[in-house]
C-alpha cells in the first residue's frame, strides 16, 4: 500500500510537470493484475553520458544549460530529483 501511494504521488508530480525538456506523462494507472503503470513521452535518442563523447565543448554546455533549465522547472514545482546523472538526460537527434 505504500508503494502504491509513492506511485500515485509520482504520478501527480510528473502530471504537474510543463517544459519542453522534461517527457510528458501520457497515461498512468493499474493494469488488470494490479501492477502500476506510466504511459510517458518516448524520446528516441542517447543519453548525455554516451551524446557527449563526441561532441564538442559548444553542444556540452548547451545540452547542460537545457538539463539545468528543466531542472530549474522541477525545483520551482517543489520537485527534486532524486536520480539525476547524465545517464538520465536524454538527447535527441535534434540535440
Amino acid at each position: 500500500a505504500e508503494a502504491l501511494e509513492r506511485f500515485r504521488r509520482e504520478q501527480r508530480i510528473l502530471a504537474g510537470l510543463n517544459h519542453p525538456s522534461i517527457t510528458r506523462l501520457f497515461d498512468a494507472g493499474e493494469d488488470g493484475q494490479g501492477r502500476a503503470y506510466l504511459a510517458m513521452e518516448w524520446v528516441e535518442g542517447e543519453t548525455l553520458e554516451t551524446r557527449a563523447a563526441g561532441a564538442d565543448l559548444r553542444e556540452r554546455v548547451r545540452w547542460l544549460a537545457e538539463a539545468l533549465d528543466a531542472l530549474n522547472a522541477a525545483h520551482q514545482s517543489l520537485v527534486v530529483h532524486l536520480d539525476l546523472k547524465p545517464s538520465n538526460i536524454l538527447v535527441d537527434a535534434g540535440g
